[in-house]
């Protein structure tokens, strides 16, 4: 049976006295993080279909603040500078991906 996509959830548990968190995840970007973290370090990562149970300390979770449209503009105009699009879409070229608009 297929999941909706609000039920295609992530979670991510962990209490005061455990040193480990869950992580619980449908979302395939986070699974596959997960799974390539867990695959160089196996003595850590206990994985349970999708959960993945980490260290706690090994875990951070950022809520940033947004950006003005000014400071974004600066961004670009700054990655403009430096040609970053240009090497953004050359690098993807030259692994064979689809390049960035």
């Amino acid at each position: 049976m297929k999941l909706t996509k609000i039920e295609q959830e992530t979670i991510v548990l962990f209490n005061e006295q455990e040193d480990t968190a869950e992580i619980y995840t449908h979302n395939i970007k986070l699974q596959n993080r997960c799974k390539s973290f867990a695959e160089k370090h196996p003595e850590l990562v206990t994985v349970r279909g999708s959960t993945f149970v980490v260290p706690k300390k090994l875990l951070s979770i950022v809520i940033r603040s947004p950006m003005s449209e000014e400071l974004r503009e600066q961004h670009r105009q700054r990655g403009l500078k430096n040609n970053y699009v240009e090497k953004a879409r050359r690098v993807a070229r030259e692994k064979g991906k689809s390049t960035p608009a």
